[in-house]
């Protein structure tokens, strides 16, 4: 086929091809009544034009580059206005797969940096003078009323930085047979394939997540898929080059991690707690603190990392990973290969990592999360999900104990007498019936009871466990 391409100088050329790559980008969109000049009200693309270092600067959004630039301008000295719509900041950036903690965390960083945050505001009328050593008025608007609040802000340089738009509108793509959403994005199949035969799209112009890293892989998978002959492509995916769905790219937040460039650094992949539950996950999460690893006293440095595991799973897979603090976005790649292998939380447990580096935050978590589930990883080696949940019911029902929590933590105060353990055993084929038939033996805690178990199921005796704990007490 062939292609005619019209220039903005009036000038044509026809293009002949079989196939063919759109991935024409996206530009910083920008929202009527505000005066973009690039001189000192600028956008996510012109902002980078800017010619002196302003004192005072105001900016819209709530997003990576927004966030990302109000930390540049404050290192600078600025004094930054952070304005954003919604009511609160980390409601603001879990918009954006940033977990609520994390977020808070940010917010606190910045307000420690001199960044102020206003909510709920919007920009509404700007007094411009011509000189930049003058400072200009932006009057600010309730977002929910469209009124204004009484309050201005003067700053030297206004910086809008609320969304990003396809490069899409004025090519034709429509009129060739390429079908486009209701924002401008192109629409594409698993194959990153338009809905025009042979014509393939990558990047920005397909919509979020809109980084470079992914772009770079969907121009990739792309290509491959346009030129590669199905002998190629099987090799391919036999040895895990292509053996995913490129179009994940778009929505699948295993397939690639974030990082948002602020000082500290943020960086996440996967699921956080909240998101996981609404997928219906039985999440838990393991937090550690920077100040709990070597390097972090060493280095007195703050931040903390989260470890998000599938509880419902008998193995624990990592299923997210938020970071919050310094080196967060190199730290992330382990976390990377964690969610998307699904490594079981063993893993991290027993991983070995060099002595005094931050991956030690990973371990950490790892334990956090061992010690406050309601059955370890200890018991689930030994036993199955059933099997301990059986278990369970019966300490709750042998001791009396309403069993209105879910966790050991509930149940830390209540104790099982010993023969009601041994029967509970013998339930579960973990004792003959006859076996140390009236051994005795003090009552057992809830960690203890299933302790009994765990060791009955390695092939102890209930009289070798008693005399045990005897002469550990003793």
């Amino acid at each position: 086929g062939k292609v005619k391409l019209e220039f903005r100088n009036g000038k044509s050329v026809e293009v002949h091809g079989g196939k063919y790559l759109l991935a024409t980008g996206s530009s910083a969109f920008q929202a009527k009544g505000i005066p973009f000049d690039n001189r000192r009200v600028f956008d996510s693309d012109s902002v980078k034009e800017l010619a002196y270092l302003p004192n005072n600067v105001a900016i819209t959004g709530a997003g990576i580059i927004a966030i990302e630039y109000a930390k540049i301008f404050a290192k600078f000295g600025a004094h930054v206005t952070l304005i954003i719509r919604d009511s609160s900041f980390p409601a603001a950036m879990e918009r954006v797969g940033v977990d609520l903690d994390i977020a808070e965390a940010l917010r606190k960083d910045l307000l420690a940096t001199g960044v102020d945050i206003l909510y709920n505001r919007v920009v509404g009328e700007f007094s411009v003078p011509p000189s930049i050593t003058t400072p200009m008025e932006i009057t600010l608007l309730d977002r929910h009323t469209g009124e204004p609040t009484g309050e201005q802000v003067r700053v030297d340089t206004y910086f809008f930085a609320a969304g990003r738009l396809p490069n899409t509108r004025g090519l034709g793509l429509e009129e060739a047979g390429v079908q486009l959403d209701d924002k401008g994005r192109v629409l594409v199949d698993s194959n990153l394939e338009t809905s025009r035969k042979g014509v393939y799209a990558a990047g920005d112009i397909l919509g979020p997540p809109g980084l470079a890293s992914t772009g770079i892989e969907q121009g990739a998978a792309a290509v491959t898929h346009m030129f590669g002959t199905p002998k190629e492509e099987q090799a391919g995916e036999a040895s895990g080059k292509a053996s995913f769905d490129p179009k994940s790219y778009l929505s699948d937040p295993n397939r690639f991690p974030v990082g948002i460039w602020t000082s500290p650094e943020v960086a996440y992949i996967g699921l956080t707690k909240k998101k996981a539950e609404e997928y219906g996950y039985l999440a838990v999460e393991g937090i550690a603190k920077y100040s709990e690893t070597t390097r972090g006293r060493v280095s007195r440095s703050s931040g903390i990392l989260k470890l998000v595991v599938d509880e419902g799973k008998s193995d624990l897979p990592v299923i997210g990973v938020s970071i919050f603090g310094e080196d967060a976005c190199e730290l992330v790649h382990y976390g990377m290969e964690l969610v998307q292998s699904r490594r079981p939380l063993r893993c991290v447990l027993e991983a070995s990592h060099a002595a005094v580096t931050y991956h030690e935050l990973y371990k950490v978590a790892a334990v956090n999360i061992d010690e406050n589930i309601d059955f370890p990883i200890q018991l689930r080696s030994t036993f199955t999900l059933d099997v301990l949940h059986l278990a369970k019911e019966k300490f709750i029902k042998a001791t009396g104990s309403d069993g209105k929590g879910s966790s050991d933590h509930d149940l830390a105060g209540v104790r099982i007498a010993f023969e009601d353990a041994e029967e509970v055993a013998r339930e579960l084929s973990l004792m003959r019936p006859a076996e140390d038939f009236e051994t005795g033996g003090p009552s057992l805690s809830y960690a203890e009871f299933f302790e009994f178990l765990r060791q009955l199921k390695g092939g102890n005796t209930a009289r070798g466990i008693t005399e045990e704990m005897m002469l550990k007490t003793t």
